[in-house]
């Protein structure tokens, strides 16, 4: 018999700020058969000394204590002593909602499936800033998914069958940041039963000495190790041909949410040399995957292209990348500053007071304060992420909803403006109704 349905694995490296909460909210979970595994990895705060004094309370945890040895050798070593059917882990400086592992437990224990995957909320200075959310259609292909960004590659909002790392012999690697990438890879790939749930359990703090939140030329070159340790695996397991084209994306993906923003604000000569380094030494950086990309990803696409034209400026070493783009997004994104600049001066031409806004993404936040200065008033915003309507506390609308206003719509996205326009079009002749529509790229209305 299983000595445990879940054992938690939770790594801690001087967390002595957060820890507390994130240990209460494993304790007090509302599924109570668990193994509650805590790593100190070589902490110099008193972590250690908040894990004794929670170890003397709740009998369910077991403590290990050991000189420093990353995440991925804290998590291995959870893995290595754990007794659940089920692990799940959760970072130290983190929380989880009360009834999170009953949850996916319950969906696990009723149809006998490998993996449950969740949804996270994340949490910036005490608010929610955005929530994850699984996409309207997923494969019946769990890699692909993986593959796809579908859901976060991240550990922790999940549990896993135990013997799918031991049957497999996964485990996660060494000295390795954004280790979780390949990781997820592998699980997924051996799993034959995935659930997924698209209920936000988890939630995640935005640290800013965490290692997501943190550029170095050693975070950069993992992230290319990734791409490398990615191709190998689907070599060894023959199936190269089928999901080669989803690797670079995936690579641009994590360069465009943890690596280019610092460059650009920070001045990080030694990290951006190192990005150009690893750039012109890899064999993903190439005109194929970079027109792929066009096609299957265009919002990251386009965030790349961007990315890489501010960085260029500032540092001046990637004009050999830049000749590898589409001069027409080039062109449309060096004008994207002016496009945000004319957007505000057509609402004041026409003397517009009243809008809908369609896509509160960047561009939305780069020109609210001259909205918001011009006391132009913001009727709605029709998001698919609600978490950003509520964050500036505006009304949020469906499509649907538009029948009942007849202020102009503003469309602020600049990868989809085009389709956006379209769609919008014709819904107002489907419902025999006139809207007004600005374009961000044409700046025009109909």
């Amino acid at each position: 018999m299983i000595p445990f349905k879940i054992s938690v694995i939770v790594p801690v490296y001087n967390m002595q700020e957060y820890l507390k909460d994130c240990l209460n909210s494993i304790i007090n979970q509302t599924f109570s058969d668990l193994e509650i595994i805590i790593i100190n990895d070589g902490s110099s705060d008193n972590s250690y000394d908040i894990i004794k004094e929670y170890a003397l309370k709740d009998a369910r945890i077991v403590v290990i204590n050991q000189v420093n040895k990353g995440l991925s050798g804290a998590r291995n070593k959870g893995l290595e002593i754990a007794k659940g059917e089920y692990i799940a882990f959760i970072d130290s400086d983190d929380t989880v909602d009360l009834n999170m592992l009953e949850k996916l437990y319950t969906k696990v224990q009723n149809h006998n499936i490998d993996i449950a995957v969740s949804q996270s909320k994340r949490v910036e200075n005490g608010k929610i800033i955005s929530k994850t959310n699984l996409p309207r259609n997923l494969s019946k292909d769990h890699l692909f998914n993986a593959l796809q960004n579908s859901f976060s590659p991240a550990v922790y909002t999940k549990i896993y069958r135990k013997e799918l790392f031991i049957k497999n012999r996964i485990t996660f690697p060494k000295g390795c940041n954004y280790e979780e990438n390949i990781t997820t890879i592998k699980l997924f790939h051996s799993a034959s039963s995935v659930v997924y749930l698209n209920d936000t359990y988890y939630n995640y703090f935005k640290r800013t000495n965490s290692i997501t939140a943190t550029t170095s030329s050693k975070n950069i070159i993992d992230i290319f190790k990734v791409a490398v340790d990615m191709e190998k695996y689907f070599i060894e397991k023959d199936i190269l041909p089928k999901y080669k084209q989803y690797i670079f994306p995936r690579i641009i993906k994590i360069l465009n949410m943890f690596i280019f923003n610092n460059l650009i604000k920070h001045s990080l000569a030694q990290e951006n040399g190192t990005l150009v380094n690893e750039i012109k030494t890899s064999n993903i950086f190439n005109q194929e995957n970079i027109s792929s990309l066009e096609v299957l990803y265009r919002d990251q696409h386009l965030s790349f292209i961007s990315n890489i034209l501010k960085l260029h400026e500032q540092y001046g070493t990637f004009q050999f990348l830049i000749d590898l783009f589409p001069k027409k997004y080039i062109s449309l994104l060096d004008n994207a500053s002016k496009l945000e600049e004319t957007l505000v001066n057509h609402l004041l031409k026409h003397n517009i007071k009243n809008i809908i806004i369609y896509g509160a993404g960047q561009t939305f936040k780069n020109i609210l304060p001259d909205i918001i200065k011009h006391n132009i008033k913001i009727e709605a915003i029709l998001d698919n992420n609600k978490s950003i309507v509520e964050e500036y506390s505006y009304t949020f609308i469906t499509q649907n909803s538009l029948i009942n206003y007849s202020c102009p719509i503003l469309i602020t996205s600049i990868n989809f403006a085009t389709e956006i326009h379209e769609q919008l079009t014709i819904y107002s002749f489907k419902n025999n109704i006139n809207l007004t529509i600005i374009n961000i790229h044409t700046v025009r209305t109909t």
